[in-house]
């Protein structure tokens, strides 16, 4: 698979080239931040085929792709060459290296990732619970929700192949496994201890 530094694709563009860039980057990172003359193809929707087809005339020059640090671009130029286009080449270290290079960069309006969203709104639902619990007094309510919660990612970890893990994992698991089990033990006394008043 061809590459390009970022440094010598800022070359390119200033040397007055015509150059082909996409980026396959999701439409939202894509309006944060991209290489003015780049293009928008997510990876997820890419077709090699019919983007080599739209080249009008193009088809000999390559083909660059960039994405926000170079491991999307890499997947996307080896979907290229298993559609048999040979002309792709990979911008290394990807939209981030073109702006530490001085590359002409478009900056919008930053989102916040889809999946960042979803722990967020997860946390604070944990929270205003939490909070709610406190607030009425209503603690066996809450120790009861922590207990199920942490049973339950007990349960999945114990219930887990060990043989689908590596070493590493399995000894992040057995860890994780032991602070569960601290964590019942924890909420266990602090229910005896209410019951208890």
């Amino acid at each position: 698979m061809k590459s390009i530094s970022a440094n010598e694709l800022s070359s390119l563009i200033a040397s007055g080239k015509n150059i082909e860039l996409i980026d396959v980057r999701t439409p939202i990172e894509y309006r944060s931040m991209h290489v003015t003359i780049a293009r928008n193809e997510p990876l997820d929707r890419l077709d090699p085929n019919a983007i080599h087809a739209a080249r009008n005339g193009s088809s000999g020059e390559p083909l660059y792709v960039v994405c926000r640090s170079g491991g999307r671009s890499r997947q996307a130029c080896e979907k290229f060459l298993a559609a048999g286009i040979t002309n792709v080449v990979n911008v290394e270290g990807g939209t981030l290296a073109c702006a530490a290079a001085n590359v002409p960069i478009v900056r919008g309006k930053s989102a916040i990732p889809l999946n960042c969203q979803v722990q967020i709104i997860t946390g604070l639902a944990v929270l205003a619970g939490s909070v709610i619990a406190v607030a009425t007094g209503n603690l066996y309510w809450y120790y009861q929700h922590l207990r199920h919660g942490y049973r339950a990612r007990l349960h999945a970890l114990e219930s887990s192949q060990a043989g689908l893990y590596s070493y590493r994992h399995r000894v992040d698991i057995r860890v994780l496994h032991e602070n569960l089990q601290r964590m019942l033990q924890l909420i266990d006394i602090g229910k005896t201890r209410r019951d208890a008043n």
